[in-house]
């Protein structure tokens, strides 16, 4: 009888487990039902947060499963779901897809005593939205480890990396994470600034973050995330250095279109003031130069309104080479007569002072 008791008392501990973990299975499946309604009720507000190319029926689907797909992220969103709301806006203004481009995850917070969740753009997500602006035609981002090649000054244009092994060599044989860059090749032809973290810089950026979900172990051990989140923190340093937004593109497009549309809107191109050019290399101490191919002539009068002028000054422009309006004065607007220049105007060649 003992035995029987002992039989029936395990199984009661037992049956009382189950139940518990139904009865939580079922107290987190009413809770993510609670949370996808309120992603489903806002597919208004997405369709206007979200840009042109983005659907915002799919998107609220991809956000539900990112949702399904993480339970203990539905559960931090039942306690706390403007977090999240604010998280999937942000993600859908940059066009950017959750759990792909876009990671949400979520940390306890000890002064709120609650769940917060945090978005954070992935940097494959960055780079996206780089390609995005029109105005980035590559970006190219390396981690830099102990056993490889590489030397870098800040005034060169890009640094100089070798991989061993041809560049086929084994994370294990190159070593240890040692600095990480990213730079861009632009659609003008350009390259960006080269945006160089070495370890320390990368070590502050992941000390200033909310989790450590990503970043994983202490260096130099590394997790499944470790290099990405060394490439994520070198790409969003460039980030701020290249164009990176659809409304970049977008609004270079809305001015071409109305510069077609309306090119009776644009101002009107200002026509270049009319130059007479200096005769030649002997204007100053000697005979006038012969005018050679396309030289202009001086008007006639010219030469007799700059001999009015100060000699010297007018000598020392033609030194310089200087080319000035045929009008001969900046109030040329102002007044009629040549004589009344106040500074007379080196044309054609300059006249020896009558004192020499």
């Amino acid at each position: 009888m003992p035995g029987k008791a002992k039989q029936t008392a395990d199984d009661g501990t037992l049956t009382g487990a189950v139940a518990q973990r139904q009865e939580g299975r079922k107290v987190a499946a009413e809770h993510l039902q609670d949370v996808e309604a309120k992603v489903n009720e806002a597919i208004g507000w997405f369709r206007r947060v979200v840009p042109s190319h983005v659907n915002a029926d799919q998107y609220v689907g991809m956000a539900v499963g990112e949702l399904r797909l993480k339970p203990k992220l539905a559960e931090a969103a039942y306690t706390n779901p403007t977090s999240l709301m604010v998280a999937l806006s942000e993600c859908a203004r940059l066009g950017l897809i959750p759990g792909d481009t876009y990671h949400l995850t979520f940390f306890w917070n000890t002064k709120e005593r609650r769940y917060d969740i945090v978005g954070m753009t992935d940097y494959s997500g960055e780079v996206d939205l780089m390609y995005r602006s029109g105005g980035v035609a590559s970006v190219h981002c390396q981690v830099v480890r102990a056993e490889d090649r590489f030397y870098w000054q800040p005034s060169m244009v890009l640094p100089e990396h070798e991989i061993g092994d041809d560049g086929l060599a084994e994370d294990e044989v190159r070593g240890p994470l040692r600095a990480v860059y990213a730079y861009a090749r632009l659609t003008t032809g350009g390259i960006s600034d080269v945006a160089m973290l070495n370890r320390g810089a990368v070590m502050r950026a992941r000390a200033k973050a909310k989790t450590m979900e990503f970043w994983g172990p202490e260096w130099p051990e590394e997790g499944p995330n470790t290099v990405m989140m060394w490439r994520k923190t070198s790409v969003h340093r460039l980030w701020n250095w290249v164009p990176h937004s659809a409304e970049f593109i977008a609004e270079r497009l809305r001015a071409s279109a109305m510069a077609a549309r309306y090119p009776e809107a644009l101002p009107a191109a200002k026509a270049p003031a009319a130059v007479i050019p200096l005769a030649g290399p002997k204007a100053l101490n000697g005979p006038e130069a012969p005018a050679g191919p396309g030289d202009t002539q001086p008007p006639e009068g010219a030469s007799g309104t700059a001999q009015t002028a100060r000699g010297r000054g007018n000598r020392g422009a033609a030194a310089r080479g200087q080319q000035v309006h045929a009008e001969g004065c900046v109030r040329r607007d102002n007044h009629a007569a040549p004589e009344q220049c106040e500074v007379a105007t080196v044309v054609g060649h300059a006249p020896e002072d009558e004192d020499e």
